[in-house]
C-alpha cells in the first residue's frame, strides 16, 4: 500500500467467517485513508518482522492516533522517511510519537519524566502492570532506529544495520540492542550485592537482578562465573554488516 504506484491497483480479499461476509480491499481505496502516506511508519513502528510491538498499543488503536493528529504523525514519516535523516533527529521523533501515543500532556517532552509520572499513578493503584508504562528514552531511541532501518529498507536503501539499533553477538548473529543505559543509577546498583557461598548460578541475587558480581559481593568479590563481561567491538565497515531486512 505504502509503496504501490498510482497506475497499478491491488486487491485484499478478507475471508468471511459464519456472518461475517467476505471483504475485497483495494490499494487505492486505501490510499483515500488519512494515513496512508505514512503507513510504513504506522506499520514499522508499532510492530513488524524486525521491529517490537510496543506492549498494550494495537495497531487499530495506533492508527487511530495517525487519523486523529494526521499533522503531526506525517511529520513525523517525513523525518523517518529522508535518506540523510541524522540519528539524533530520529531518536527525538520517535520519543515524541510515543509521547502522543501513550497520550501525554502536549507540554511533556521528556519520554523519561512521563514515565516517572506514569509510575506514581501505577503505585497508587492496588494492582498495577509495570509493563504498561512508557519505556525509557534509551529503549526509545533503538526502537526508532531499527524503524528507521526498515524504513530505509522498504524504500530501497539498505543501511549498516550496526548502526542503527543492532549489534553483532559473539555467535556473529544480529541482535536487537535493547538500550545502552544502565539497569539502574549506580548508587543504586552500588547496593545489590551477593553472599554467595558455593558460586554464583541461578540463584545468586546479582544475577537475578540483571547485573554482574562486584567486589562488594561478600564472598567472590566479582571473580565469578557472573562477573563483568567482556565488551566486544563491531567493526561497522565490514560488508557482512549488511543485513536486508524484508517485512513479509
Amino acid at each position: 500500500m505504502g509503496l504501490a504506484p498510482p497506475n497499478i491497483n491491488v486487491f485484499f480479499m478478507k475471508p468471511g467467517r459464519g456472518k461475517v461476509e467476505t471483504k475485497l480491499f483495494s490499494v487505492r481505496q486505501l490510499q483515500q485513508l488519512e494515513f496512508s502516506k505514512s503507513i510504513l511508519l504506522l506499520h514499522s513502528f508499532s510492530g513488524c518482522d524486525t521491529t517490537s510491538a510496543i506492549h498494550g498499543k494495537s495497531k487499530v488503536g495506533i492508527a487511530k492516533l495517525f487519523t486523529a493528529k494526521p499533522d503531526l504523525t506525517q511529520n513525523i514519516s517525513d523525518i523517518f522517511s529522508g535518506l540523510s535523516t541524522s540519528p539524533e533527529s530520529i531518536e527525538q521523533a520517535g520519543e515524541k510519537l510515543l509521547l502522543a501515543i501513550y497520550q501525554a500532556p502536549v507540554q511533556e517532552q521528556n519520554l523519561n519524566k512521563y514515565r516517572y509520572s506514569a509510575f506514581l499513578r501505577a503505585s497508587m493503584k492496588p494492582k498495577s502492570d509495570l509493563a504498561t508504562l512508557p519505556p525509557t528514552r534509551g529503549a526509545s531511541k533503538q526502537h526508532s532506529l531499527r524503524v528507521y532501518l526498515q524504513i530505509q529498507q522498504w524504500l530501497g536503501n539498505p543501511l549498516p544495520p550496526t548502526q542503527w539499533g543492532w549489534a553483532r553477538g559473539d555467535d556473529g548473529i544480529l541482535k536487537p540492542v535493547t538500550t545502552n543505559d544502565p539497569v539502574a543509577p549506580e548508587s543504586i546498583l552500588n547496593t545489590i550485592f551477593c553472599r554467595c557461598t558455593t558460586g554464583c548460578g541461578v540463584q545468586c541475587g546479582c544475577r537475578k537482578a540483571g547485573i554482574a558480581c562486584s567486589r562488594v559481593c561478600g564472598v567472590c568479590s566479582g571473580s565469578c562465573t557472573n562477573g563483568a563481561p567482556i565488551e566486544n567491538t563491531v567493526d561497522d565497515d565490514v560488508d557482512d554488516d549488511i543485513l536486508y531486512l524484508e517485512d513479509n
